[in-house]
C-alpha cells in the first residue's frame, strides 16, 4: 500500500464535545480520502472520548486511535502522537480547534506540487458559528527558502502590521504541518545537541524541533484560514506565561544554530520584547488594570485592547530610548 500524503495528528484529553466538532470538520470534506489519515492519541480521557472515536472508526477506516493508560505532560503527548504518523506530511492539530471547509482541498495539491519541508497555516478566531458562514478560500500563499527568509518577511511592516506574528505562528500547535522525515531528522539533532531531558522539559520543544534543521528548505506560509479557533478556547495568562518563557529559550537555540545576517540581528530583541509584553499584560493588564476599566464601564474586550495598546506603546518607547544608548 502506498504511503499516505497527510496524517492529521490530534492529541486529546477530556474534550469529547470539541473533538466531535473537529472530526466533523475533517470527515465532511471531499478531500478526506485514502490519501489522508486521522491519528488520535488520548491521555486517557474520562469522558466519552473513546466511545466517540469508536463511532467514527466504524464509518471511516482511515482513523487510528491510541489510548495511553497514564496521563503525560503535553509536550510528551505532542511528540508521541507525531510518532504515530505514517503520512509523508504530519499536521498537528489541537483537539479544541476545527478545520475550515476548504483546508484539505487547498493544502493537499500544494503539498504534491511544491514538496515543502514546512507549511504554516493561518488562524481564524471567532465567537459565534455564524461568523464562519462567509469564510472562503483565498488561494494565497508565500514561498520561502529557509527560516531566515521566512522570518525577515514576517517581521516586515507590510505583513506584521498591528499583530505579533509569534502569537499566531508559534503559540498555536495547529499551524504546523511538516514533512514527517524532516521532523524526525530534526528531532535527532535536538536530542544530540540538547539531550533527552530537554525534550520532556519544555512546552514548546516541538516548535524548536520543527525549525532546528531548517537552514534551507521550502516553507509555505498561507494567508488562507485553515484553522478555526473559538475565542473561548484561547488560553489565558497562566498558561501563556509558560509559552512566552519557552519562546525566549527558542530564540537562543535558533541564534546558536543559524548563521544570521545583519538584517536579522534584531530578532532576539523583538522576541524578548514580545516576552515582556506577555509579562506586562499578565501582571498589569489582566490582574490590575482590566478589572478597574471593567468597573468603569468598559467591556472585557475593549479593556484588553486598551491595555494591550498601552503596553506596546510603552515597549516601543523603551526600545527607542535603548537604541540611543
Amino acid at each position: 500500500m502506498s504511503q499516505k500524503i497527510l496524517s492529521l495528528c490530534i492529541p486529546t484529553y477530556n474534550r469529547e464535545e470539541q473533538l466531535k466538532r473537529l472530526l466533523d470538520s475533517i470527515v465532511t470534506q471531499k478531500w478526506f480520502t485514502d490519501e489522508v489519515e486521522i491519528v488520535i492519541a488520548d491521555w486517557p480521557s474520562k469522558d466519552g472520548t473513546t466511545s466517540l472515536i469508536h463511532h467514527y472508526q466504524k464509518q471511516y477506516k482511515n482513523i487510528r486511535y491510541y489510548r495511553n493508560e497514564k496521563n503525560i505532560w503535553m509536550t510528551a503527548a505532542f511528540l508521541e502522537v507525531i510518532g504515530y504518523s505514517e503520512g509523508k506530511y504530519t499536521w498537528l492539530i489541537g483537539s479544541d480547534d476545527q478545520l475550515s471547509t476548504f483546508s484539505l482541498e487547498t493544502l493537499l495539491p500544494l503539498l504534491k506540487k511544491e514538496d515543502p519541508k514546512l507549511v504554516l497555516s493561518n488562524l481564524f478566531f471567532y465567537k459565534e458559528d455564524s461568523e464562519l458562514k462567509n469564510l472562503s478560500a483565498l488561494n494565497s500563499y508565500h514561498s520561502f527558502d529557509g527560516f531566515e527568509d521566512l522570518s525577515q518577511f514576517m517581521w516586515s511592516p507590510s505583513y506584521n502590521k498591528d499583530r505579533t506574528w509569534f502569537e499566531q505562528h508559534f503559540t498555536f500547535i495547529s499551524v504546523f504541518c511538516f514533512e514527517t522525515k524532516f521532523y524526525q531528522d530534526s528531532l535527532a539533532l535536538v536530542i544530540k545537541d540538547k539531550g533527552e531531558e530537554y525534550i520532556n522539559g519544555h512546552y514548546f520543544n516541538f516548535a524548536v524541533i520543527v525549525y532546528y534543521a531548517l537552514q534551507k528548505g521550502k516553507i509555505l506560509l498561507f494567508d488562507d484560514f485553515f484553522v478555526l479557533v473559538k475565542a473561548s478556547n484561547v488560553c489565558m495568562w497562566k498558561f501563556k506565561k509558560k509559552i512566552y518563557t519557552d519562546l525566549v529559550d527558542l530564540t537562543h537555540i535558533l541564534r546558536k544554530r543559524y548563521t544570521l545576517s545583519s538584517r536579522f540581528c534584531s530578532f532576539q530583541n523583538k522576541i524578548n520584547r514580545f516576552f515582556m509584553t506577555g509579562v506586562l499584560l499578565g501582571h498589569l493588564g489582566y490582574r490590575r488594570i482590566m478589572p478597574i476599566l471593567e468597573k468603569s464601564g468598559f467591556t472585557k474586550t475593549k479593556s484588553f485592547l486598551l491595555v494591550r495598546k498601552i503596553v506596546i506603546w510603552f515597549l516601543n518607547v523603551v526600545a527607542r530610548v535603548s537604541s540611543r544608548g
